[in-house]
């Protein structure tokens, strides 16, 4: 299976990336994709993705670096759709 774990904001509690390292342990594919509803630059995409990923260091430590980051701002052919279709998600959670 493939999980696109969709945020609505750059920040992972803990329980989520606990759940991720579940999933990633049963052999599934996880990636997390955070839905900016402001059209960002790409230093704030990028600060977002480096905030997903030390928040994802700290639950999953190197692991974290195997889970892909997807910022999108809902612009045309930049939405969660697109994402899960180009990254191949068999599963959204919201």
């Amino acid at each position: 299976m493939r999980v696109l774990v969709v945020l609505s904001e750059p920040h992972v509690p803990r329980p989520l990336g606990e759940r991720c390292q579940r999933l990633i342990g049963d052999g599934h594919d996880v990636a997390l994709c955070y839905s900016s509803t402001v059209a960002a630059t790409i230093d704030a995409t990028l600060d977002a993705q480096r905030k997903i990923t030390a928040d994802l260091r700290r639950t999953l430590e190197n692991s974290a670096e195997t889970i892909p980051v997807f910022v999108v701002t809902g612009q045309s052919g930049d939405g969660i759709d697109d994402c899960a279709r180009a990254w191949g998600a068999t599963d959204i959670w919201p």
